[in-house]
């Protein structure tokens, strides 16, 4: 969400930079929130523009090789960059066209230039026609720099030239993209870190060598008998960690145990039939925003049908039940509620587990944990049960995010139905010994 915004901030910005000339040329007059609406509107077409990151590409398992100007728009969990060894400067055989002056639309072309960049055998005469252009190309590289280097979440690896760089002076132009990372950023690599304009950050440094060993050289590596202490035998099976853990995404293996399940009736069900949506997933998000309206900020309730596309009775339901939710915590000793509270907890294993929380009560006492499902339900104990998982993942997470409250109940509003399943706990944290669940398999 936080990169759409961004991205929403700078397509605003370059239809704020643009020429009123340009812009009306293109059949945009003004500078008003329609106009900019249509403006967007107009270059969906083009390759790439709605292209925005995948908030779920957490569980892909896979390798993708593209680059750097493939990466726009995209993001990775772990990231390597390679090439920044590279030479900065145009290609010989390049044509570009520049334009210099847009102040007078008429007479734009009359002021345009066609650089064409020869190549020659001689590397001294081709210079002398890189050199002309290389403004350009370094602006261009410190840009295709930015977006390469923005494109990892969690982990970003750098493939770093070994040969030993120097700061160089502007008259001589920066030879590749790591010369020019250096002087923009005051980027120095150490052992044990990455040094960034005078500060110094903790980094994984490990050398690698120039080129990799072929099949030969593997061949007789596999083949020379390894020195070994003691008796040889099979490696240990080692159970692997998750890079990162969705509770929404874990499910019951049929050996969950939780304790016992109380019902309350909050009386204000939320009626599926008034429900236009085909789909649960889209359903659900428009219930959660109107849960979450009605709850902290009922003077916007006459937004909510433009925003989510619900009719007036399923809202005027909606917040009914958000009413009487927050009145039964209350009567709990849990006056205080927060809505969609996002957590992430880094494990021990260096798992990372993010987590946003429907509804979480506070008291004296302690906390409640309520996580909101808008499907149908027959059986409430045996759908609890299966959620279970996701729940005390979410347990956990509150216990270490929080852990002067310990967590008193946790329990599922069934929106359709307007009852809440709970179960009491009296420990801040979960039995570390009860079974968690399983990853959920694509």
């Amino acid at each position: 969400m936080r990169a759409d915004l961004i991205r929403l901030e700078h397509e605003a910005v370059a239809f704020a930079d643009s020429h009123r000339d340009m812009k009306a040329a293109a059949g945009f007059h003004g500078a008003t929130a329609p106009v900019f609406l249509g403006w967007l509107d107009a270059q969906l077409p083009e390759r790439d523009f709605n292209r925005h990151p995948d908030p779920s590409s957490g569980a892909a398992d896979g390798v993708e090789i593209v680059t750097w100007h493939a990466s726009k728009g995209r993001e990775w969990n772990i990231l390597v960059v390679t090439g920044l060894d590279k030479a900065i400067g145009t290609r010989p055989g390049t044509l570009t066209a520049e334009f210099t002056d847009f102040s007078d639309l008429d007479t734009v072309l009359s002021t345009a230039q066609l650089r064409f960049t020869p190549g020659f055998a001689a590397a001294e005469k081709t210079a002398i026609f890189t050199e002309a252009s290389r403004p350009n190309a370094e602006a261009d590289a410190r840009r295709l720099l930015y977006v390469a280097l923005t494109r990892a979440r969690d982990r970003l690896v750098l493939e770093w030239p070994e040969f030993a760089l120097k700061k160089v002076s502007d008259s001589e132009g920066y030879p590749h993209f790591a010369a020019l990372l250096i002087d923009a950023c005051g980027i120095g690599i150490e052992p044990g870190g990455i040094t960034l304009s005078g500060t110094t950050f903790p980094a994984f440094i490990r050398d690698c060598p120039d080129e990799a060993p072929g099949p030969e050289e593997r061949s007789k590596q596999a083949q020379k008998a390894a020195p070994a202490f003691g008796a040889l035998r099979e490696l240990p099976t080692t159970t692997r960690t998750p890079w990162r853990k969705r509770p929404s995404a874990l499910v019951a293996t049929g050996t969950e145990r939780h304790g016992p399940i109380a019902t309350h009736n909050l009386g204000a069900p939320v009626p599926a039939l008034a429900d236009v949506f085909s789909e649960a997933t889209t359903r659900g998000t428009a219930w959660h925003l109107a849960f979450r309206t009605l709850a902290e900020r009922p003077n916007l309730a006459d937004r909510l049908p433009a925003a989510t596309g619900l009719d007036a009775e399923t809202i005027e339901a909606i917040g009914a039940q958000a009413g009487a939710l927050r009145d039964w915590l209350a009567a709990q000793g849990f006056p205080k509620t927060y809505f969609e509270v996002p957590i992430q907890i880094t494990e021990p294993t260096g798992a990372q587990t993010n987590a946003v929380i429907d509804c979480l009560a506070e008291g004296p006492e302690g906390l409640v944990i309520v996580d909101h499902k808008s499907g149908s339900v027959l059986d409430y104990a045996e759908r609890f049960a299966t959620y279970w998982p996701q729940l005390a993942a979410y347990q956990d997470a509150v216990a270490i995010t929080f852990p002067a409250k310990p967590v008193r109940m946790i329990g599922i509003n069934w929106m359709t139905m307007g009852w809440v399943s709970y179960i009491e706990t009296n420990s801040s944290t979960p039995d570390p010994g009860l079974p968690r669940g399983r990853e959920k398999e694509g």
